[in-house]
């Protein structure tokens, strides 16, 4: 008995559009800079509609992400929001980007947000990052990226 071993929906979606298009040549990428994904959610059975593609890369430098902390997450109307505080203890003006990712409550990444701040030397300075986007009742707030 021969045992096969079943393909992801991704695999099976990339499979099937790879094939797509009789010239021989290559894909070429959209050049929108949005795009709008349905995304399922298991824990309230929605359908979530993303605007942006959620980055599969985020900067991260860890001797900055040591002095960021995120301690809020909340709805706001029509989104979520992310809040937190980032502390510079050198002696020069830093400015930290923050990303935060909106995940649902079972860690479907929703939506994102990023925001920066400035930070004078010796100082903590509170930051934001909010967006509007569809989400279910209750989310969660990750802090992905400082950079």
């Amino acid at each position: 008995m021969r045992f096969v071993r079943p393909l992801s929906v991704a695999a099976v979606a990339a499979a099937a559009l790879g094939g797509c298009g009789g010239s021989g040549h290559p894909a070429t990428a959209p050049t929108t800079a949005t795009a709008t994904t349905v995304v399922a959610s298991a824990t309230t059975g929605s359908t979530l509609l993303r605007q942006n593609p959620i980055p599969t890369s985020v900067a991260n430098v860890d001797t900055k992400r040591k002095d960021v902390v995120l301690t809020g997450c909340a709805a706001i109307p029509g989104g979520w929001s992310a809040s937190g505080s980032a502390l510079n203890p050198t002696k020069s003006t830093l400015t930290y980007k923050i990303t935060v990712f909106f995940t649902t409550t079972a860690a479907t990444d929703i939506d994102y947000a990023v925001t920066t701040v400035t930070v004078k030397p010796g100082v903590t300075q509170h930051w934001t990052a909010s967006k509007v986007f569809s989400a279910p009742a209750s989310m969660l707030c990750v802090l992905t990226g400082v950079a």
